[in-house]
């Protein structure tokens, strides 16, 4: 996931050189969610393979399958992309406790609150703009 041009400045100058591949090196190019993300996985860990296709579970999306052909009860074909995520929200804070590797929907799920607040500034700002140009 692309870190915003506003949030760079928050980051620190060896994020991608030697944060993120460290991060990666641990995980196994897995995601490692285990309930951060508060859904159940098989297994305990979401364990989804960067880069891979698989298919999401339609009532249970925390499963997933590899078997793209003859997996009655799941959807379309995703291809999993892993990003490193902070479970505090804190880009400042690069422990590596507090980093986990994880697929679109996890790091998607463990921010859902974050990415609320954010949709109801925006509104907020764009209604405010509207206002002070009636048509």
């Amino acid at each position: 996931m692309p870190i915003r041009p506003e949030m760079r400045s928050r980051y620190p100058k060896n994020w991608k050189s030697e944060i993120v591949p460290a991060i990666r090196a641990r995980s196994g190019n897995r995601c490692e969610c285990v309930g951060q993300c508060e859904q159940l996985h098989a297994g305990n860990r979401c364990a989804a393979p960067h880069g891979e296709i698989v298919r999401r579970h339609l009532v249970s999306p925390a499963l997933w399958t590899r078997d793209l052909l003859t997996a009655d009860h799941y959807g379309r074909a995703i291809q999993i992309v892993l990003t490193v995520a902070h479970i505090d929200h804190v880009p400042e804070h690069c422990d590596p406790a507090n980093l986990l590797h994880l697929c679109q929907r996890c790091h998607l799920l463990l921010d859902r609150h974050e990415h609320a607040r954010n949709a109801a500034a925006t509104r907020r700002r764009l209604k405010a703009a509207g206002d002070l140009f009636p048509l």
